[in-house]
């Protein structure tokens, strides 16, 4: 863990220092270029990992020869998207030869620059507290999310960066990224539904009791979940499975206290503001009817990686003293440190030992 950490603080501290000379002297290219070189360690280290997250092992001795060997030629297992970003990295292959004498390692990379990138031109749109964002970017578990659900992680980063589209109701730029993120992901299909949130115009305290009552009703729920996911080819064989028929502790008490705050907050908010909590309230449903749901918490996570810039916005609520607002950010961000770090301690994603093209290991 010692070695993410490190990246973590590099890719940190870039963004800090050009975003105190930007508010200093309000040069855009200090912004820009802090953006960059902070993106650029991400990509790095995501890019060069090798046999890191559980998905690597999967994508390179199944779905990267199943498509290179034009076996998925009706984009059933792997999407047409994804599979141009496939051949791709094949062809980069043939121009440059093997990145680091390993098969596919061009793939990781640009996949690595997928999600980065559309994460942090995101975070440049949807807020200026940009070293928070970016922080939170890791220890929100969204970054080592990506190593492992790599497809999916494309279409969070594709959303974010399609938030501002909501806010100024530009539905036609908003569902032209959506449908570019189905092609990367069919399951970002739920990001079509996220537009009407818009109409939500405030924030309502009962908004606090929907959880609850998915959990309650998480056994109802399940019939008709089961039959909505049966009629696609694709994620069909994850209804009845047992991967997804949880409730994770952890993700219930994270989201909820998230959301209450949020509602605290936010409840006399701005447009954006009252999006940002309506989009916790419904990673915290799914998070409490997890069991009753498959790809549970694919789908919470879809909305619950919206923290990495909805908890900075919590800066801008002028009407709640200052160090209220900071003493909370810092709460939030620690609380998800922690989150982040039970996963790490649970072993989950395969994330360590970290390897890289070159064969050195970090424990």
């Amino acid at each position: 863990m010692l070695y993410y950490f490190s990246i973590v603080i590099l890719s940190s501290l870039i963004a800090g220092i050009s975003e105190l000379i930007y508010r200093i002297n309000k040069r855009t290219f200090i912004k820009k270029t802090g953006f960059i070189l902070s993106a650029l360690v991400t990509v790095f280290v995501s890019g060069a990992r090798v046999s890191v997250g559980t998905d690597y092992t999967i994508y390179t001795n199944y779905q990267f020869p199943l498509v290179l060997n034009g076996g998925d030629p009706q984009y059933v297992t792997v999407e047409p998207l994804y599979q141009m970003i496939i051949h791709i990295g094949k062809w980069l292959n043939n121009i440059f030869g093997v990145l680091g004498n390993i098969e596919y390692q061009w793939i990781f990379v640009l996949t690595a620059m997928l999600i980065v990138g559309f994460t942090y031109l995101g975070i440049y749109r949807l807020t200026e507290h940009y070293t928070l964002a970016i922080l939170l970017f890791f220890t929100s578990y969204f970054f080592f999310y990506g190593l492992n659900v790599m497809r999916d992680s494309i279409t969070i980063a594709i959303f974010i960066f399609a938030i501002p589209y909501i806010i100024n109701k530009n539905w036609k730029r908003y569902f032209l990224w959506c449908a570019i993120a189905t092609l990367f992901h069919y399951s970002a299909i739920v990001f079509v539904a996220a537009y009407f949130t818009r109409y939500f115009r405030k924030v309502r305290i009962w908004a606090l009791v929907l959880p609850i009552a998915s959990y309650l009703f998480s056994s109802f729920l399940a019939n008709y979940a089961n039959k909505f996911m049966s009629l696609f080819a694709s994620y069909n064989h994850y209804v009845g499975s047992q991967i997804f028929q949880f409730n994770s502790r952890s993700d219930m008490i994270v989201t909820m206290l998230t959301l209450i705050i949020f509602y605290l907050f936010f409840r006399d908010g701005t447009k954006k503001q009252v999006l940002f909590f309506w989009f916790q309230c419904f990673a915290t449903i799914v998070a409490y009817a997890g069991g009753a749901i498959p790809m549970a918490q694919r789908i919470e996570y879809y909305f619950l990686f919206v923290v990495i810039v909805s908890i900075p916005e919590i800066l801008n609520v002028k009407k709640i003293s200052k160090w209220l607002r900071i003493a909370t950010v810092l709460f939030l961000s620690l609380l998800f440190c922690y989150y982040t770090y039970n996963q790490f301690a649970q072993g989950r994603g395969g994330l360590l030992p970290y390897q890289n093209i070159w064969g050195t290991i970090y424990n």
